[in-house]
């Protein structure tokens, strides 16, 4: 069905990323693509001035093993570790790129979160491809 599918990777606990894996490789044409990612939260410029440069460092290596060990099992897959606002992040490298579906982990939501969780929701409201929301 699908020739290039994003599989945006949270190392929260509360996600099942390993089902969203799942049901992007049932999803996945023969040959396609697949694109894990993960969004860095930014650190505002005035904690960083605090935070000694090799813990920012260590952070980033962390997440790009994480990464690294979401994907390792999937056949033609690359990571791709982005910094930003998750959502926007998310659905702009997915039009960038010509991702033509999105397979997201939702957590489950608290009553604020309504019915998805925030970038869940961003994500099914401005991506240009279609979604598909595990819970």
């Amino acid at each position: 069905m699908y020739k290039h599918l994003l599989i945006p990777i949270s190392f929260d606990e509360s996600r099942d990323v390993a089902q969203a894996i799942a049901a992007a490789k049932i999803l996945a044409d023969d040959g396609a693509k697949f694109s894990f990612i993960h969004v860095i939260d930014p650190i505002p410029g005035y904690v960083t001035e605090y935070i000694p440069p090799e813990m920012l460092i260590q952070r980033t290596d962390k997440a790009k093993q994480l990464l690294h060990d979401a994907a390792k099992d999937v056949d033609n897959a690359q990571t791709v570790l982005l910094e930003g606002a998750t959502g926007r992040m998310l659905t702009d490298w997915a039009a960038d790129n010509e991702v033509d579906c999105i397979v997201i982990a939702s957590h489950h939501p608290a009553m604020s979160d309504i019915i998805l969780g925030s970038t869940a929701a961003w994500v099914v409201r401005h991506a240009g491809c279609a979604v598909h929301v595990i819970r």
